[in-house]
């Protein structure tokens, strides 16, 4: 119960300042380096601020860099993704040197969470020794329910 009505609160919270201009850096929330905010990565982002999902399934809401998505976090992501990204990808938050994420190309070897890597890098090894790039990413994709990476179709 409890949580239903944090989650209800939050939620409101999030409706009530839709019109907050929208962030001018980078993309808050956009989990997967694509320039753009879904619903999935709203809902990713509200349960990492309820401490539901853990914050490494998406750095981008964390612009605080302080291991923590606030509420302040979660509508910057709103208005990104109602009024789209000002610029390319969002910087990933690091404060620590975790492993990039799974779904998106970056320079570093491996990726979290470790059950997607270890799927990966079981099929294509190299994704685990040098860049994990658009190939790893591919693989990631083909990695359910080890790697929740979305599958985009363009047109």
């Amino acid at each position: 119960m409890q949580r239903t009505f944090a989650t209800g609160a939050l939620l409101a919270a999030l409706a009530t300042v839709l019109a907050l201009p929208a962030p001018a850096l980078g993309c808050p929330g956009d989990c997967n380096g694509d320039a753009a905010v879904s619903i999935d990565e709203l809902v990713r982002g509200v349960g990492i601020a309820l401490g539901s999902t853990a914050l490494d399934s998406c750095p981008a809401f964390d612009g605080g860099a302080d291991g923590a998505v606030s509420i302040d976090e979660l509508i910057a992501a709103v208005n990104a993704a109602l009024g789209g990204c000002e610029i390319g990808p969002a910087p990933r938050p690091t404060p620590t040197a975790a492993p990039g994420d799974c779904c998106a190309a970056h320079a570093g070897a491996g990726c979290a969470p470790p059950s997607c890597q270890q799927c990966v890098c079981n099929q294509l090894p190299e994704c685990c020794e040098a860049a994990w790039d658009d190939l790893c990413v591919a693989v990631a994709q083909g990695c359910y329910p080890d790697c929740d990476c979305p599958i985009i179709i363009e047109p």
